[in-house]
């Protein structure tokens, strides 16, 4: 085993090298983002975001277009953050960040209960203007 003139190991300086790689693809210092703070453990606050948001769509009628729509992209992301890919490759496939989908999240959360107050899926389509 060769030594440096630190006197380390080849094999210890591979070692933290690997290490710091590993450790640098798994975890970022930022978002890049103001007013987005890392959130360490996102893939598991997103599972559970997203299981609240299917549950909470049940109050919906299934037939309107709102709650197949964000069915459609909550069980898309749902699948994302469920795989076993690592962080960069789940931004990479929904296109946006973690945490910006935890504050869409949220926001979806938010807006349900107004979605059910409302009932925007009541009623007749508006007739195409005849102009």
């Amino acid at each position: 085993v060769s030594t440096q003139s630190t006197g380390q190991t080849t094999f210890a300086m591979a070692f933290r090298l690997v290490a710091t790689r590993t450790m640098c693809a798994t975890s970022k210092i930022t978002t890049g983002i103001t007013g987005y703070p890392v959130v360490a453990d996102a893939p598991i606050a997103l599972q559970a975001l997203y299981a609240q948001t299917l549950e909470e769509l049940q109050g919906i009628p299934s037939t309107a277009e709102y709650r197949k729509n964000v069915e459609a992209i909550t069980n898309y992301r749902l699948k994302v953050v469920s795989s076993d890919k690592g962080v960069d490759a789940m931004e990479e496939e929904v296109g946006i960040q973690l945490e910006e989908m935890i504050a869409d999240a949220k926001d979806e959360l938010s807006l349900i209960p107004m979605m059910a107050e409302w009932k925007p899926w009541v009623g007749e389509a508006a007739e195409p203007s005849q102009n």
